[in-house]
């Protein structure tokens, strides 16, 4: 029922997952259009977007070739990998990677089960 309202609830927070081996985790937080994903270090008490949402969206668009609209990737949870550079993350059936440096999305072919916790 809870995805049935999330169109009309802007800004509410999900599940917080720590990043491995640091004092940061991240959360997805709903907003007009899809979600978004809010980096924190509580550290030191700061937050910011964990990738830039726009040249996300454009990249897997353009390694998927299909139309994505620009808050609104088809994934809700995502990992970061080698050293913070990547984040990876299940769509369509497959695992794809994104560049947080040079903003490329690819797909790694792999099974969805890579990320995936245990229900």
């Amino acid at each position: 029922m809870g995805k049935l309202y999330v169109s009309l609830a802007l800004k509410m927070p999900g599940k917080g997952h720590w990043v491995e081996d640091t004092d940061s985790f991240w959360y997805g937080k709903t907003m007009e259009g899809g979600y978004a994903f809010v980096l924190v270090d509580a550290a030191k008490g700061t937050c910011g977007s964990a990738s830039n949402h726009a040249k996300l969206a454009v990249a897997y668009n353009k390694a998927r070739g299909d139309d994505v609209k620009l808050l609104k990737v088809p994934f809700e949870e995502f990992g970061y990998g080698e050293d913070r550079k990547n984040i990876e993350f299940a769509a369509d059936g497959l695992h794809w990677k994104y560049s947080l440096d040079s903003y490329v999305c690819k797909n790694n072919g792999k099974d969805v089960q890579w990320w995936q916790e245990p229900q």
